[in-house]
């Protein structure tokens, strides 16, 4: 299943291949009309006991007869449907509701939805559906928590932004306060997944990246060059120009704050 089918809980319907109880024979191995007969060999009981005299006193054991099997009961007209076994193999589509906040690893029990007992009458077991959530493209999982990894360009994170990050039901925004550093965290309260038995919901972690540009206008360059300057971070072949920006020239931050807004419009 998917992480946002995990999320909101679902309701699907498996293919389980079974052993049932014969509808022939009802369980009994024998054909129609005809009963299974008391084993000779053990009188019914199914068991063989034995008394072992002992230096430490009498061991008594009991080992299940080798002749009906430990069933008590020999069928000597088989079904033929089940060959005298009292159960058939059946394939059967079960409905299955999984509860949201459901994790990997986890399993639904099914009561009396497993295999029929071997013995007639006996009770039929239970079956376990193991959950499998399916790793996310974007969202990684922590219990309920979710995290999330955005990046952010330069400008971005030195002046501030308010950006929309998703989530598994829908968008939300962030406020990026001026100066945000690569790896910063920001929490998104009751935006992660749903805790199993409706005991709350986890957070949406988001961290935020910076991202480095790597292909310059020629603008763009001129720009953090003068930055570098400002910043006393001249490349060492540009050690020597110690060039300020003239009277009446905009400032750096000016300009990229220009450059921004000219993108925008």
């Amino acid at each position: 299943m998917t992480l946002e089918q995990a999320s909101t809980g679902m309701e699907t319907t498996i293919d389980v291949p079974r052993a049932e109880v014969c509808p022939t024979c009802s369980g009994s191995g024998a054909r129609p009309g005809t009963s299974p007969v008391k084993c000779a060999s053990c009188g019914g009981t199914g068991q063989f006991t034995r008394a072992q005299n002992t230096p430490f006193g009498q061991m008594i054991s009991s080992t299940a007869c080798p002749k009906c099997g430990g069933r008590g009961q020999i069928v000597t007209t088989p079904c033929e449907d089940c060959r005298g076994a009292g159960r058939v193999h059946r394939r059967r589509k079960i409905n299955v509701k999984i509860p949201q906040g459901v994790d990997s690893g986890q399993h639904l029990k099914l009561r009396g939805q497993g295999e029929a007992a071997p013995e007639p009458g006996g009770q039929a077991g239970d079956l376990y559906v193991f959950i499998n959530v399916r790793p996310h493209p974007r969202f990684t999982r922590s219990d309920s928590d979710l995290m999330l990894e955005v990046p952010l360009s330069i400008t971005q994170a030195t002046l501030g932004s308010d950006i929309e990050v998703p989530t598994l039901n829908g968008k939300a925004r962030i406020k990026v306060p001026a100066g945000t550093q690569t790896g910063s965290v920001f929490r998104l309260k009751g935006k992660g997944m749903p805790r199993l038995h409706g005991s709350g919901t986890g957070d949406l972690h988001v961290r935020v990246n910076v991202r480095t540009p790597s292909a310059l206008t020629a603008r763009q360059k001129e720009l953090l060059e003068e930055l570098a300057a400002e910043f006393g971070e001249q490349r060492a072949a540009e050690k020597g120009d110690k060039r300020r920006p003239e009277k009446g020239e905009k400032s750096l931050i000016d300009k990229i704050v220009d450059e921004v807004k000219g993108a925008v419009q």
